[in-house]
C-alpha cells in the first residue's frame, strides 16, 4: 500500500446517478482484481472522512489507466469528483482489500447489490480480458430498477460472448415483463433457482451492509460452507 498521484482523464456515465472516473497514475498501479483504494482530497487531514473515501477499482489491473465508480450524491466528496477537469492531480492510497479474485477458484458466484458491482467489474474485466476460461461464473445482480443497473451493456455483452458466465438481474421497484429479469429482493429461493450448484462455488457478496448481512444469512441457511463465503460491505457511497 502506498500513496500515488494520478491525473484525471475523463468521466463516464453508467446510469443517471452513477459515474465512472478514469485516472492515469504516475506509474501503473499493482493491485489484485477486487481490491479498493482511498481517494484523498484532503491530504492535510487524512482522517477527514467527508473528503477522503474508499472506492473499489472497477477495471482490471495492469492497465495504463485505472477507473473508480461512484453513485453520485450531494456530498462534498461527490462534488469534488464532479468538479475534476482533465489533467487535475488527485492523491490515492492503494491498494487495499482481501475480497479478491483467486485464479485457483474455478467455480464462482457473485451476489451483488447496487454499487457493490464495482469490484465485480474489476474481476470480470480481468477474467475476460485475459481469457481465463477455467473460471465458471454465476451472478445475481440486484437493483431498485432496470435504470439503476450500472455497466449493463458490458455485462450483457460478456453474458452473450461467454458460455461460462451466467447472469441474472433482480429489480424490486417496478413491474417487469422481461422474463430474464427477476422481480423482488434476492433471497434463498432466487439463489437456489438461478445458481443450483451454489454449494460447489466460492460465493462473493458485495453491497450495502444490510443486504450483505441478509444474503450471508441466506447462504448459511441453504448450507453454503462458511469458509466459501467472501463478503464486503459498501457503506457511505
Amino acid at each position: 500500500m502506498e500513496l500515488v498521484t494520478a491525473e484525471f482523464v475523463k468521466s463516464i456515465d453508467r446510469t443517471e446517478t452513477t459515474k465512472s472516473f478514469v485516472f492515469k497514475p504516475e506509474k501503473i498501479l499493482d493491485f489484485i482484481a477486487g481490491q479498493f483504494l482511498q481517494v484523498i482530497f484532503d491530504g492535510d487531514n487524512l482522517k477527514n472522512r467527508e473528503l477522503n473515501k474508499f472506492l473499489s477499482f472497477s477495471t482490471a489491473p495492469c492497465n495504463e489507466n485505472f477507473e473508480i465508480t461512484k453513485r453520485i450524491s450531494n456530498s462534498d466528496f461527490s462534488k469534488k469528483l464532479l468538479g475534476l477537469k482533465s489533467g487535475d492531480k488527485v492523491l490515492f492510497k492503494a491498494p487495499m482489500g482481501n475480497c479478491v479474485f483467486d485464479i485457483n477458484e474455478k467455480k464462482i458466484a457473485f451476489i451483488v447489490g447496487g454499487i457493490g458491482i464495482t469490484p465485480v467489474m474489476s474481476i470480470l474485466d480481468h477474467i475476460f480480458t485475459n481469457n481465463i476460461s477455467s473460471a465458471d461464473i454465476a451472478m445475481l445482480y440486484s437493483n431498485r430498477s432496470t435504470d439503476d443497473i450500472a455497466f449493463k451493456n458490458n455485462l450483457d455483452n460478456w453474458n452473450k460472448q461467454n458460455g461460462n458466465f451466467k447472469l441474472t438481474y433482480c429489480v424490486d421497484q417496478e413491474p417487469i415483463n422481461d422474463k430474464t429479469i427477476l422481480l423482488g429482493f434476492i433471497n434463498d429461493d432466487k439463489i437456489i433457482k438461478t445458481i443450483p450448484d451454489y454449494k460447489k462455488r466460492i460465493v462473493f457478496i458485495y453491497g450495502p451492509p444490510a443486504m450483505v448481512s441478509s444474503i450471508k444469512q441466506c447462504c448459511l441457511e441453504i448450507e453454503c460452507e462458511q469458509s466459501k463465503i467472501k463478503a464486503e460491505n459498501f457503506s457511505g457511497y
